[in-house]
């Protein structure tokens, strides 16, 4: 029997006896003294085992964990576990170690895969669901300059808040969720949460501008007057291998009719986005229903310009809020959500 805080075993057949059809109890996670039922196909000795979680115990295989071990020539050995969906199509995360021969380096590499935009999607869903509660959070803990010392708390807040909101998500997503607030738990350190400016969510706007001129390298590019902005574009250099980019211009909104009427299309895109991120599927429901005539073919006119503008080029598109369930990306192709004429 495993011991409840020693995490998920590496070696199956230890617990699950020899033959295939083994049920035993295992840990849920590193922190939970809960068990939960898991079915193992052992076959020692060797050096590849399979376990497959059954989280909920309702006969429904949550995950499917591979765990390979590979002996190198230089007498390193490497272990890959790879976890995949229940049923064994789609690669959800990756963890690589690889120990020298002498057993006195290790290197550890983690791949969150498949699973990485849902990921941030479903922390989403719980941080919009109450924007006061996040923004106090938030201050709290100097976000994002949290520190080592205020992050075990940081992240027993977020736990304890998913935990609250857990009905917000299914439950594999809950579940992974989980797992990855456990796991940061315990690590050394956390990048983009340490060494920065408290308080401060985006330092500069410059980075956009940059990622659309690299993009977009082939196009004359015209840019409103940001100072702070202008002033970091134009220290730096663009090149495509050995040619100079000299794609854009900065220009006074009142001297560009250009710029004057992606003013107004930008203001109201961002009004009605915020609406968009800020409400839930119910609220979209009811808003879409009590449009007018006159709002109705507004909302086609703006799917139709939309569409024209994927069609042309699919790097137009931007996803502008996280992805939800039951909803298309705002951005590209139709306006989607229920707000979608």
């Amino acid at each position: 029997m495993a011991n409840s805080n020693a995490g998920p075993s590496r070696s199956p057949a230890a617990l699950c006896g020899a033959d295939n059809d083994s049920i035993v109890r295992i840990p849920l996670s590193f922190q939970e003294t809960a068990w939960t039922s898991c079915r193992s196909s052992p076959n020692p000795p060797r050096l590849s085992d399979t376990t497959q979680p059954d989280a909920d115990g309702d006969g429904v295989l949550d995950s499917d964990i591979t765990d390979v071990t590979v002996l190198n020539a230089d007498g390193s050995k490497t272990e890959t576990v790879s976890t995949y969906n229940g049923a064994g199509t789609i690669l959800i995360d990756k963890t690589v170690t690889t120990t020298s021969a002498d057993g006195l380096t290790t290197s550890v590499a983690h791949y969150l895969l498949a699973v990485a935009p849902q990921l941030k999607n479903d922390l989403h869903t719980l941080l919009r669901h109450d924007y006061d509660d996040t923004v106090d959070i938030f201050i709290r803990y100097r976000y994002p300059d949290v520190g080592p010392e205020r992050r075990p708390a940081f992240v027993a807040e977020l736990l304890d808040l998913l935990e609250h909101r857990r009905e917000l998500l299914p439950h594999f997503n809950y579940m992974m969720l989980k797992g990855v607030l456990q796991i940061a738990e315990r690590l050394d350190a956390l990048p983009y949460l340490e060494d920065e400016t408290p308080n401060v969510l985006i330092e500069s706007f410059a980075r956009f501008y940059v990622q659309r001129l690299c993009l977009f390298k082939n196009s004359q590019h015209i840019l409103d007057v940001e100072e702070i902005v202008k002033e970091r574009i134009e220290r730096s250099s663009f090149t495509d291998r050995d040619r100079e980019l000299k794609h854009f211009r900065f220009a006074v909104s009142h001297d560009e009719p250009g710029i004057q009427l992606s003013d107004i299309i930008v203001g109201i895109l961002g009004k009605f986005l915020s609406f968009v991120c800020s409400s839930d599927d119910a609220g979209l429901m009811a808003a879409r229903r009590g449009l007018g005539e006159r709002q109705q073919r507004s909302l086609s006119l703006l799917n139709a310009l939309l569409d024209r503008s994927v069609a042309e080029n699919k790097a137009f598109a931007l996803r502008a809020q996280p992805k939800r369930s039951g909803s298309r990306s705002v951005l590209s192709g139709p306006v989607g959500l229920a707000l979608s004429a």
